[in-house]
């Protein structure tokens, strides 16, 4: 198989200081890269816990939720007979062969194989739907005919002759597999995440259909402090209730973020609140409308970090 249990497993088990810095990506509109090597890694999460509050963790585990739901977009894609999965697959790895290592980092997909998601994000993971329509699409793919077949020639003869949809399928699969994990923020954006976001149409107007791949859980909320969870929740509620969370317990506040999110707090005093609570997606989540995407993948500068905040989504449930 090509789809390697780690990156010792791929790369052999020379030692991280061995890596040349050649080799380490330089472009900001890529991922920063993780080795331990890299001095602006520190520096980026510092400015993390500054601006977001959020931890080294909590980075972490959103890079994995993002993933997540640029996974599912590919495959939801492909049910619709799109192909975004199967460009992105073609293209990215035909610009690593050509470019090499560091230059195939820029697109925002990896060498074939898996970049392994941390242990801390599993359980959020686990909690998504998105992960159900991704791991739907890979037992679909498992139980075809093709890939069960024993004798390799003939599964790969299979394969040439199987549906076009199934093609479409596996192609958004393998290119969803090959997936680096970013975010919408400064050190950790994509370009190219954010163009094939916008193909998969889950960016502006139809970006709170990334609801229907996770919701903001109590879990997921307690990776935020207090100051920044309530201001997530100021626009839909009553400046009371934000008042009464202000003075009450730090450890309830999670849970009744939560409730406000998913629509079902008392605390939401009108129908448009409520609506526009329901799409409300972390800042770090989001994916921007691609105007200067593609143009910036070898740019000098990264994307903008441009996304609907609660006023936005207040008019976007209006209209």
């Amino acid at each position: 198989t090509f789809w390697w249990a780690s990156r010792k497993a791929k790369f052999g088990t020379g030692t991280k200081g061995a890596v040349s810095r050649e080799r380490l990506p330089s472009n900001p509109a890529a991922a920063i890269s993780t080795y331990s090597g890299d001095p602006d890694l520190a520096a980026v999460r510092a400015a993390f816990k500054e601006d977001d509050g959020v931890t080294a963790n909590g980075v972490e585990i959103f890079r994995s939720m993002r993933r997540m739901l640029l996974r599912a977009a590919l495959v939801w894609n492909a049910k619709a007979d799109g192909d975004v999965g199967l460009d992105l697959l073609v293209w990215s790895q035909l610009r690593d062969f050509s470019a090499g290592f560091a230059a195939a980092r820029h697109t925002g997909v990896g060498s074939i194989g898996t970049v392994h998601d941390p242990e801390i994000a599993r359980p959020h993971l686990d909690a998504a739907a998105g992960t159900d329509v991704w791991e739907q699409a890979r037992r679909e793919l498992i139980a075809s005919a093709s890939l069960q077949e024993e004798d390799q020639a003939e599964s790969f003869r299979m394969w040439r002759e199987a549906p076009a949809d199934l093609k479409r399928l596996g192609a958004a699969v393998v290119a969803g597999m090959a997936l680096d994990r970013t975010l919408n923020a400064h050190g950790y954006m994509s370009a190219v995440h954010d163009a094939v976001a916008d193909e998969c149409r889950i960016t502006g107007v139809h970006e709170q259909s990334l609801r229907q791949l996770f919701d903001p859980t109590e879990d997921l909320l307690k990776l935020l402090p207090r100051d920044r969870l309530l201001d997530i929740v100021a626009p839909f509620v009553d400046a009371a209730a934000i008042e009464r969370w202000r003075k009450g317990k730090a450890s309830a506040l999670p849970e009744l973020v939560a409730q406000v999110l998913r629509g079902v707090s008392s605390t939401i005093d009108t129908a448009l609140k409520r609506t526009a609570a329901k799409q409300w997606v972390h800042e770090l989540l989001r994916f921007p409308k691609k105007e200067q995407a593609l143009a910036e993948v070898f740019a000098d500068r990264e994307p903008k970090r441009e996304c609907a905040d609660g006023d936005d989504l207040l008019e976007r449930a209006a209209s």
